[in-house]
């Protein structure tokens, strides 16, 4: 198969080295102009435990590269994967595709830039790291996923996979590659939160203080993904049923013993995003990677007090201004899930990490929700609402009931043919199917929590 291969560090020069061995006909590009130079002159080494060879093949800069391609292979850092695709797009045919062995969920830019239907989502979780130029560690296998973004099973990722057997003789196509894609982007905030400390992945992930913390963690990355309607995939050990609310605690502790074990195996005993902040000394791709679940939180109106906690103190540690330690991990903790007893973790969202998301039309005026919680029984969900002053909610009705009760501020409910003043403390019961309205009428924010019913939307 021809292949153009976009990055050649970790992912793709692994992945390269391999199927240029299998005689497919792989070309390299890369920003690294010492990694280029080094593949064009001795090979494209691969060390570590499962294989050491040399493979060779073209590779050469960004700016030198010629020719288009049927078939893309992206694995640059995701906070590259804007300026990689822009530059690429020039090399991909108009039947062509992007594949995206990236970490993060750079699917949904890749698909902007090139089009959703020349973009296919990749999973890979395998351990490798950069060496130096032409030198690649493998030190790990993991799961090896493709699929289309709409779920379709096509015959283009039916003939990527073949060729990517290669690689990994166990690489599948699934038809909820979001599913696998989230499931991942819940682990990398495991994998981000053990960077924070110099402790490998599987002894920090063992660590019964820090437990609370990673189930947390994944919860509040799950709870976004559920609210944008994915259902995540599991793999490598890592069950993201056992995260979800309501799940018995025990399962989550199971799922952390089986990443320990799986990272236990794995001659990478480090995160390439602890690579990046001890040894290469350089941004790692926390904004882009996990950063965009704080933002995709707020949309939905899912807080994630955690996420948004961790990603700064990354940050930290590249400006220098803090180390890599249990004591930064312990800071984490500050935002939020003391442990409350060996099975059992609370939930705590500060005031100010609730994510108030803007609703306009239909009469809205000034109002912002905020959906805390839904378990996943869908039982009931919980939310704040947020009305400025002089801004009031759209008249609705819905057969669920609802309970409101005022945290601060003054307002009027209308239902119609009546009015009444509520005051902090108060509490409304709307029951289902009656319509009804509710402005601010003081000079501060009217403030209120709600309970819905089943079924609520």
């Amino acid at each position: 198969m021809r292949l153009l291969i976009w990055g050649a560090g970790a992912i793709g020069g692994t992945m390269a080295a391999y199927l240029a061995q299998a005689r497919h006909e792989v070309t390299l590009v890369d920003r690294v102009v010492e990694h280029i130079e080094a593949i064009n002159r001795g090979g494209l080494h691969i060390t570590g435990p499962i294989a050491e060879f040399t493979a060779t093949a073209p590779a050469f800069t960004p700016d030198a590269i010629r020719g288009q391609w049927d078939t893309i292979i992206l694995a640059t850092k995701a906070q590259h994967t804007e300026e990689a695709t822009r530059a690429l797009a020039a090399h991909l045919t108009a039947d062509g595709f992007v594949l995206s062995a990236q970490n993060g969920l750079n699917e949904l830019l890749i698909s902007q830039i090139v089009g959703r239907e020349r973009t296919v989502g990749a999973f890979v979780n395998f351990g490798a790291d950069y060496i130096e130029p032409g030198v690649i560690h493998y030190g790990g296998r993991g799961a090896v996923v493709l699929g289309e973004l709409d779920g379709r099973i096509t015959p283009r990722v039916m003939t990527l996979r073949q060729a990517l057997l290669d690689f990994d003789d166990r690489a599948v196509v699934t038809s909820n590659i979001w599913g696998y894609l989230w499931g991942k982007e819940a682990y990398g905030a495991l994998l981000f939160a053990t960077a924070l400390t110099d402790e490998s992945i599987a002894d920090c992930l063992a660590l019964p203080a820090y437990r609370h913390l990673f189930i947390a963690l994944a919860r509040e990355v799950l709870a976004v993904a559920m609210a944008q309607g994915v259902t995540p995939e599991g793999f490598n050990g890592f069950d993201p049923a056992a995260y979800l609310p309501g799940a018995d605690p025990a399962a989550a502790m199971r799922s952390l013993d089986e990443l320990v074990a799986f990272n236990r195996r794995s001659a990478k005993t480090h995160s390439g995003i602890w690579r990046d902040l001890a040894v290469r000394r350089r941004r790692t791709e926390v904004d882009a990677q996990i950063g965009i679940v704080a933002e995709l939180g707020a949309q939905v109106g899912v807080p994630t007090p955690l996420i948004t906690r961790l990603v700064a103190l990354i940050h930290d540690i590249e400006d220098g201004t803090r180390p890599q330690s249990l004591a930064t991990l312990d800071l984490l903790s500050e935002s939020g899930l003391p442990i409350v007893s060996e099975t059992t973790a609370i939930t705590v969202i500060r005031r100010a990490d609730i994510p108030f998301r803007p609703v306009q039309g239909d009469g809205a005026a000034g109002l912002g929700l905020a959906r805390l919680h839904r378990p996943a029984d869908n039982a009931f969900t919980f939310q704040m609402a947020r009305i400025e002053p002089g801004g009031v909610s759209r008249r609705h009705a819905h057969p669920w009931e609802q309970v409101n009760l005022v945290i601060s501020g003054s307002g009027i409910v209308d239902i119609g043919d009546a009015q009444v003043t509520i005051e902090p403390g108060d509490c409304v019961i709307f029951p289902g199917n009656v319509g009804h309205a509710i402005s601010c009428a003081g000079a501060e924010p009217l403030v209120l929590v709600a309970t819905l019913g089943p079924g609520a939307a």
